[in-house]
């Protein structure tokens, strides 16, 4: 009863994180207000565990903290006059897209294959052969995390090389989004720059590394858009690479979230089980709404 009482609260605290975002964008008029991006993802973070993984213990308390820094991060929104900055939103100037030099593009996709080439170096230093690495990444990463966690990594360049490679090709893969090369050579930037990042999340369990690198990539697109007189933090473009972002992003967490093997990284079954029971909800869904009404 404790157990059900316990989720429930814990529901109703996430629910009032995403009622801080709504209230935050209805006092700014802007989903790019700090407080209304945090807000959002942390109910996304709070409230998905509870439903994909009923099996794990709610903690109402740490909800509860994160809606109190929610809260007093998106509080001085409401002391804010809003009005003559949105008449400023309003007027902008914008000029033809510059357009950068092809080692730029080069760059930004040749910078994150070498961040791979560190970061699989990195783990046979640590003693995991390619094989095992290919055949059993969630296994590789819950016996990394535990590596990291109780400090028994082994130093070595390529584990430094991999991390500073992987935040220096962030930023140039952003100026290439705000470009105007093909949306094909922009589509296949933006996905090799993330795919380093997304790595790490699995393989060594660092959920920060995704977040960061997404920052960057926002902050080389800022600095794009600046280069052509466009100050718009965040347009129709913008919130479409998010969403398509968050579909992969939030599988992928999850994921790491939940591959901690509880002293056994061999048996990925709870992982795969919890998985296979998302499918299984999402496919039902879909299904249900093709049925045709009578």
């Amino acid at each position: 009863m404790q157990f059900l009482m316990n989720d429930w609260l814990s529901i109703l605290l996430s629910s009032a994180i995403g009622g801080v975002a709504l209230i935050t964008r209805r006092q700014t008029q802007s989903w790019s207000h700090p407080a209304v991006a945090f807000s959002i993802f942390w109910f996304a973070m709070s409230i998905l565990p509870i439903v994909g993984a009923p099996e794990a213990t709610a903690s109402p308390a740490a909800i509860s903290y994160i809606l109190a820094c929610m809260c007093a991060f998106a509080l001085p929104a409401a002391f804010f006059k809003w009005g003559k900055a949105k008449e400023y939103a309003a007027v902008r100037v914008a000029i033809r897209t510059p357009a950068w030099p092809t080692w730029v593009a080069w760059s930004a996709v040749l910078i994150p294959v070498a961040t791979i080439f560190c970061m699989i170096n990195n783990l046979v230093i640590q003693g995991y052969s390619l094989d095992r690495l290919i055949l059993a990444p969630t296994e590789v990463g819950c016996l990394y995390m535990a590596q990291r966690y109780l400090g028994q990594v082994t130093p070595n360049l390529f584990n430094t090389a991999s991390l500073v490679l992987n935040y220096v090709g962030a930023p140039l893969a952003g100026i290439i989004l705000a470009s105007r090369h093909p949306i094909w050579v922009r589509s296949i930037v933006a996905t090799v720059a993330l795919v380093p990042s997304l790595a790490m999340v699995i393989i060594y369990a660092d959920k920060g590394t995704v977040l960061l690198t997404g920052a960057y990539v926002f902050g080389g697109v800022l600095v794009g858009r600046l280069a052509m007189g466009d100050t718009t933090l965040i347009n129709r473009n913008t919130l479409l690479a998010g969403v398509l972002a968050a579909c992969i992003l939030v599988p992928t967490m999850m994921l790491a979230m939940l591959n901690r093997g509880e002293g056994a990284c061999e048996d990925q079954s709870r992982t795969s089980a919890i998985y296979s029971t998302l499918g299984t909800t999402l496919t039902v869904g879909v299904a249900s709404n093709d049925i045709p009404e009578e």
